[in-house]
């Protein structure tokens, strides 16, 4: 009997990088291809969520021509990625907006407004405050651009996107999983589903929110489409994946109480790992989500700049000089 193999993609601001690992865990091959950030404008950061998936089609099937591996031996797909955008996707689950990025600071007077009409509430109750995050970035599609907003059946973020259109899958299979509620500005965090009130407080349609689901569920098979795109055999499981900060905190080992773990990605993190939902009310420095590991928790905080400085340090001082 031969060999089984596990695919894991993470969608990140710097590139989409895939892996092709052993159920022993061995990294068998690897393959990463660069983001293409847009900056029309100032603060404004998105990114083509169709380039996106095809990016992680094609980081795949390097992944599987570099490792030689038999492709009806890969029995699974996982995909984590960024976390605190957004993508508006109409009724066929194709995209009508850009990923609206972490990065972009168009919603500012969104998140003021947030704070100001409900911020104690959002805290409470999703465990981190309104910030550059999905929250005042849906308000900002729901004000700014209504005829846009419209047309939205769900919002999502990358690499649920990225799964849904592997799988061939309509709005109505959208989904987020635990892992980003805290980012979202309307969950239940701690009950993982969607809080009613916040909603309605701010009057956002709960039609226009995806499933919860677990990062470990299957969320669909991979279509004819992508198979032939993957060099993977159709029907091949996709799982819900996670979070891209999540999906560190798991991969450096934070699976027991009391682990920390400090970050230095595109945004600098520093994270522990608890087993209660306890919310920083005092200072509210420290957002907390839900690990990728059942019962635990990671209160965490981050700079939204970190690792990005070192390209912009390499384009706007060492390329100019």
């Amino acid at each position: 009997m031969g060999k089984n193999y596990l695919i894991g993609v993470d969608i990140g601001t710097g590139g989409t990088k895939a892996g092709l690992f052993s159920e022993e865990g061995e990294c068998v091959a690897e393959a990463f291809e660069v983001s293409d950030l847009h900056r029309p404008a100032a603060g404004t950061v998105e990114e083509d969520p169709e380039r996106q998936a095809a990016s992680v089609a094609r980081t795949i099937r390097e992944c599987v021509e570099r490792s030689g591996v038999d492709a009806s031996s890969v029995c699974g797909i996982a995909i984590d990625g960024q976390m605190a955008g957004i993508i508006g996707v109409g009724a066929d689950g194709r995209n009508v907006t850009p990923y609206d990025s972490w990065l972009d600071t168009r919603c500012a007077p969104y998140i003021d407004r947030m704070n100001q009409t409900a911020g104690d509430a959002v805290l409470a109750s999703t465990g981190n405050t309104p910030s550059f995050n999905h929250g005042p970035k849906i308000l900002w599609w729901k004000e700014e651009h209504p005829e846009v907003y419209a047309r939205i059946h769900s919002f999502v973020q990358p690499g649920g996107y990225a799964a849904m259109r592997l799988c061939g899958l309509s709005a109505d299979h959208a989904f987020i999983d635990t892992t980003y509620l805290h980012f979202s500005g309307f969950a239940d965090s701690e009950h993982a589903k969607w809080n009613r009130e916040l909603l309605a407080t701010f009057d956002v349609d709960a039609g226009k929110l995806p499933q919860i689901r677990s990062p470990q569920e299957v969320v669909g098979a991979l279509s004819s489409e992508f198979a032939s795109a993957c060099g993977l055999r159709e029907g091949t499981p996709v799982a819900a994946g996670a979070g891209d900060t999540a999906a560190s905190f798991l991969s450096c080992g934070a699976v027991d109480e009391g682990v920390c773990v400090d970050v230095a990605g595109t945004a600098s993190v520093f994270a522990a790992t608890v087993r209660q939902f306890r919310v920083d009310r005092a200072d509210m420095i420290m957002g907390i989500g839900r690990s990728i590991v059942p019962g635990l928790w990671h209160p965490y905080a981050y700079i939204n700049g970190g690792g990005l400085n070192l390209s912009w340090f390499r384009d706007e001082i060492v390329m100019r000089r």
